[in-house]
């Protein structure tokens, strides 16, 4: 499989650098691109040290906007399916191979990196907004979803081309899900490492978790 991996990048100078070396160590960087989303620091110019395509967002849009140019990309570009991983080095690169084997073995469309088995791992407060919209994602989509907080996925053209998002935001990682299950593609999932590094969170848990409840309001009437 040809496969493009899509990197949205907000602010993300300090990390993506040696997010850049490590992956470059599993996989083309020529088949890369960092969506740099209205940063106001160096992000655009440290991805510009490395052969990786830069799409770049004059101003922040969101991270879902941000994995749409990355899709429209990939798309434009004729790559057979994606790999998403965020900037700050919370999904290790070196788990691509993971995503990409468990996908063709199992035949899925889409392969979330799931941190199920390590909960313990996590903030509270995470764990129990990742459980929760797990859980609510679970019954929407009527298949039992382990992570759907999880950005770190493979994803095929097939997906990206037979569903249509809307949401700008976080939210359009659960869209994908509940989309993708109802259109009757495949998703898997494979165990990955929980990685905190003090980085600060773009999400804002109580205006985030709004966004998810109107998102699931309106997924009743897809």
């Amino acid at each position: 499989m040809s496969i493009l991996t899509i990197i949205p990048a907000y602010n993300a100078a300090d990390f993506l650098p040696k997010l850049l070396e490590r992956l470059s160590k599993i996989h083309p960087l020529e088949d890369s691109v960092v969506v740099n989303d209205g940063s106001s620091d160096d992000t655009e110019l440290r991805a510009l040290e490395f052969n990786v395509n830069v799409i770049k967002h004059n101003e922040n849009r969101g991270k879902g906007v941000a994995l749409v140019s990355g899709f429209q990309f990939a798309h434009q570009k004729n790559y057979d399916g994606v790999i998403t991983l965020d900037a700050d080095l919370q999904h290790p690169p070196e788990y691509i191979p993971n995503l990409l084997e468990r996908a063709q073995e199992g035949g899925f469309d889409m392969v979330i990196g799931s941190r199920r088995h390590a909960l313990k791992d996590i903030p509270l407060p995470r764990r129990f907004s990742n459980y929760t919209t797990s859980v609510i994602t679970s019954m929407l989509t009527k298949t039992f979803i382990e992570d759907s907080q999880s950005g770190y996925r493979y994803i095929s053209r097939n997906v990206i081309a037979g569903v249509q998002l809307t949401e700008p935001g976080y939210q359009l990682e659960t869209e994908i899900i509940i989309k993708a299950a109802r259109a009757g593609f495949k998703i898997g999932f494979t165990p990955i490492p929980v990685i905190y590094n003090n980085s600060p969170s773009a999400m804002n848990h109580v205006k985030d978790t709004l966004k998810f409840i109107r998102l699931t309001l309106r997924s009743l009437f897809y």
